[in-house]
């Protein structure tokens, strides 16, 4: 059923067989003739999962859900790990919930109009490069204008009014699309060699990589440039000049990092903060006391102690602190099974992409959500360092929920994009389910083409198919007569005889060369066979 638009209900109960019909058939007969069922989706469902293959709704629904959990969850953390704080500053515990739930939902209406419209057809143009110009310039005004709260003079923020703009932040899609267009016209559209792909990488990334490491904001472009080469090393540029670029990128971000004494600092203490715990070392200690206070299954949601002044700014960098001391070793498993569940999936959604630039898209966005959380992972647990990037989806902070939550419509987009419609599915969207009782044509049900013949003019019928044989030398006889076949006699003008070869087979097989007669004047071979040469 749904192979072609007739089908044979013989040998099936009335009122039970279903055959397919079109849609203009069934549109001509009324509401009635599709009648619905328990088991058919609602005209909701219909449109938004009936049209849709499963191997691209499913890791569709998967990401959704997994970033709709997080999100929930990171509202819950924030305001368990900043009421207290909140309420001593502000007067009111619920500032930092309020706040965060506000830039979610600008989040959301963002992702949903780069759902809604055709973002990936826009990017893809030139017109990507002036998202990136437009970064720049506010990575520029970030130097002049710009604002901060590090004891180090760290300017990162462009301030209107209570809210606060990071343009770093947005750096890291923009550099996926810019990325993805580069490696496409090497590896796709064959318009750049592997050289000129690298050459323009560098002269394109090297002023805001240059201004962001300005403010100084080196967790950002470390984020960044990891992006970057790991979005090469999948579209298949070679291995050796991406190894020799990383031992480049990493002698180059330790050399940065010694310059100043704060960064080296964080850099000696990321694996022993217990060096200078009352100075230095303070939010690494207290960070790790937590996960300790946390235990297997955590103290209970709001229930943790480190909150209450003891770990500055709780709600930012360190929440994965807080989040190990409230729901314990399993909770922390649960959540990162469910950031994982939104990797995965988001992993899918790219390789599903028909063209090599949407699984470059797909894979650099959700690559830039793994690496960032990552950092913050490795900084709170002290097997990295500190370099003060928010964990994507649960920390507080509004420019970072609105570029994760860009990166969200990004991959949602790119799997609706995915969703090619073929001939097939044009041929199968006119198809419909039909009652064999229903009645729509005369013929409906059986063929039009009318009595199949054979060459001869003849055929043989038996129960459930027909035989139909060609012109042979032999008569023809029922299925069931065992006699063997007898020579026809009046095998009728241009019929089709067999072919006499004169002699038996073995007659035909020579075994010397030497006996083959000579052929337009050539001499007889003496050589051992024809296929021995």
């Amino acid at each position: 059923m749904g192979e072609s638009r007739q089908a044979d209900t013989r040998g099936v109960p009335q009122g039970s067989a279903e055959v397919s019909r079109p849609r203009s058939v069934a549109r001509r007969m009324g509401r009635g003739a599709l009648t619905s069922t328990p088991t058919e989706h609602s005209a909701l469902g219909k449109r938004l999962l009936g049209k849709t293959p499963a191997r691209f709704m499913a890791p569709r629904i998967i990401f959704i859900a997994s970033v709709c959990a997080l999100c929930a969850f990171g509202l819950i953390m924030v305001y368990s790990a900043s009421s207290i704080e909140a309420q001593a500053e502000f007067g009111s515990s619920t500032h930092y919930v309020l706040r965060q739930l506000g830039y979610m939902a600008l989040g959301a209406v963002i992702a949903a109009a780069i759902i809604y419209f055709p973002f990936m057809r826009w990017v893809r143009t030139r017109w990507v490069y002036a998202l990136g110009v437009i970064v720049v310039i506010g990575l520029v005004a970030v130097l002049f204008i710009g604002s901060g709260s590090s004891d180090w003079g760290a300017s990162r923020w462009l301030r209107f009014g209570s809210i606060g703009i990071q343009p770093s932040e947005f750096m890291k899609p923009v550099a996926v699309l810019v990325m993805a267009r580069l490696l496409a016209e090497c590896f796709e559209q064959r318009v750049l060699t592997q050289g000129d792909m690298l050459i323009g990488t560098g002269l394109i990334f090297v002023v805001p990589l240059g201004l962001i490491l300005k403010q100084p904001d080196l967790g950002t472009a470390i984020i960044i440039v990891a992006t970057v080469l790991a979005m090469c090393l999948l579209a298949g540029v070679d291995g050796r000049t991406l190894a020799v670029i990383s031992v480049v990128c990493v002698l180059g971000a330790l050399a940065y990092a010694v310059i100043e004494p704060y960064r080296r600092d964080r850099l000696l203490l990321a694996f022993d903060p217990w060096i200078d715990e009352y100075d230095r070392g303070y939010q690494g200690v207290i960070a790790n006391m937590a996960f300790a206070s946390g235990g297997l299954f955590g103290r209970g949601i709001g229930n943790a102690t480190m909150k209450y002044t003891f770990l500055p700014e709780a709600q930012n960098d360190f929440i994965l602190a807080i989040i190990a001391e409230e729901v314990g070793f399993v909770g922390l498993l649960v959540f990162f099974a469910f950031f994982v569940a939104m990797v995965v999936s988001g992993f899918k959604i790219a390789q599903k992409a028909p063209t090599l630039y949407g699984k470059l898209v797909g894979y650099g966005c959700i690559t830039s959500l793994a690496i960032q959380a990552i950092v913050n992972a490795g900084g709170v647990l002290n097997f990295l360092p500190m370099t003060g990037k928010p964990f994507p989806f649960i920390s507080f902070g509004g420019s970072s929920i609105l570029a994760s939550m860009m990166i969200v419509g990004i991959v949602v987009r790119l799997s609706k994009d995915s969703n090619v419609k073929t001939a097939a599915d044009t041929a199968r969207d006119d198809f419909a389910v039909m009652n064999e009782q229903d009645v729509v044509s005369s013929h409906m049900g059986r063929s039009t083409a009318g009595a199949a013949r054979s060459r001869s003019g003849r055929a043989v019928s038996h129960e459930g198919f027909s035989v139909y044989p060609g012109r042979a030398a032999y008569t023809q006889r029922p299925m069931n007569d065992a006699r063997p076949p007898r020579p026809r006699t009046d095998a009728p003008a241009g019929g089709y005889e067999r072919i006499n070869l004169q002699g038996s087979g073995a007659d035909r097989l020579r075994t010397d060369y030497t006996q083959r007669p000579p052929r337009s004047g050539r001499p007889a071979s003496d050589r051992r066979g024809r296929y021995d040469r």
